[in-house]
């Protein structure tokens, strides 16, 4: 280390972070962790029955955990079901002790006792790219960014397309993650909502921002994934815009995550939908995003103001906790309320079915999803 890091001890808590065997990671040479019986393991659990490609695999309780008295489960079976109604059905039957719900089923069980909702960590938000193929695009427009974000009823969006307990997002650090050193005040209630809902200001900026460019009409390309559940995100969304902002067209580019990502990597889409979970328990996880040059700000935002607040965060205010803190606060309000180079709509949750009978199942909300360390069964 060459400098302090406040966050130090969660970094810990991300994968990157695990040891490894050097001898045996040598040894396996290129088939290092290609299957449960290529990786060394040093928690509770051990993985086995995995072949790298399968859709099912399970851990056992490691023998050489130092802790291993405390370990209840004696076997984790895993099953990757990927039709929601063969999930539920399954879990119905006995054969699942917990079940990922779909908008559909989550709203048809919401009101069971087994139902249960996982509050995340992870903001989703639309990337307004302001270059593309190497010349300006109308999102380069302050006014025609705003319009665009502050057009979108984020409370509409989570209860009609979501339905799984998710919130909206008017922030990009997320609610309940991290707090102010002095009082444990929460960074999303001392920094206030930005990027919400107003529907006049948006008409306002939409109008300005058309006048600015010269033009009557924008004909925009909106990319997200393919999955059920971003056809329906994105259809929302274009119904919002093209409703709510007069002489704009939005068409929909839904596209596999791997085409999506390579296209995010080129530059190539106007605005997109994207996501971020964090890596570490602290605010700059999500704010460092959008620093100019930082990989993920692919889509030619820069603010110095901003910059400075990151470096400052980073480099001369690192051993001074609470002025760090306080340095961060300011973030926000450039990248969003100012700039809007981004905009919130929403912090995940996700909605389950589980069994009563699965007790200290313990969620987190950085790092590995789940601890089943003091998982156990009791009344099955």
């Amino acid at each position: 280390m060459v400098q302090p890091t406040a966050y130090f001890d969660s970094l810990l808590a991300f994968p990157t972070f695990f040891p490894l065997n050097q001898k045996f990671v040598e040894g396996k040479g290129d088939k290092y962790a290609l299957d449960s019986d290529s990786i060394l393991y040093n928690g509770p659990f051990k993985l086995t029955d995995w072949n790298g490609t399968g859709k099912s695999w399970a851990f056992v309780p490691n023998d050489t955990y130092w802790d291993k008295k405390a370990v209840k489960l004696k076997k984790i079976n895993v099953q990757v079901v990927q039709d929601a109604g063969t999930s539920v059905n399954l879990y119905n039957t006995g054969k699942l002790d917990k079940a990922l719900l779909t908008a559909e089923y989550a709203a048809q069980n919401k009101n069971k006792d087994d139902y249960t909702v996982e509050e995340e960590s992870s903001v989703f938000y639309i990337k307004f790219n302001q270059e593309r193929n190497g010349k300006k695009t109308p999102l380069a427009n302050e006014n025609i960014r705003k319009a665009l974000a502050l057009s979108i009823d984020k409370q509409s969006y989570v209860d009609t397309v979501l339905q799984n307990g998710s919130i909206p997002a008017n922030g990009l650090v997320p609610k309940k993650f991290t707090f102010d050193p002095k009082d444990n005040k929460d960074y999303r209630d001392e920094v206030g909502d930005v990027g919400s809902y107003d529907l006049d200001a948006a008409k306002k900026a939409w109008t300005q921002g058309l006048k600015e460019l010269g033009v009557t009409s924008l004909n925009l390309e909106f990319t997200s994934d393919d999955t059920e559940n971003a056809k329906k995100s994105s259809e929302f969304l274009q119904n919002q815009w093209e409703k709510n902002l007069s002489g704009l067209k939005v068409s929909l580019k839904n596209v596999p995550f791997k085409i999506r990502l390579a296209n995010d990597q080129k530059q190539d889409y106007d605005f997109s939908m994207s996501a971020w979970g964090p890596d570490y328990q602290d605010p700059s996880t999500f704010l460092n995003l959008f620093r100019t040059g930082n990989t993920q700000n692919r889509m030619s935002y820069s603010n110095a103001d901003y910059d400075k607040i990151i470096d400052q965060a980073a480099g001369p205010l690192a051993g001074d906790t609470q002025a760090r803190w306080d340095e961060m606060l300011k973030a926000e309000p450039i990248l969003i309320t100012k700039d809007q180079a981004i905009q919130p709509v929403y912090q995940r949750a996700k909605a389950f079915l589980q069994q009563p009978y699965v007790k200290d199942l313990q969620k987190n909300a950085f790092g590995p999803d789940y601890t089943f360390k003091n998982t156990y069964i009791d009344g099955k």
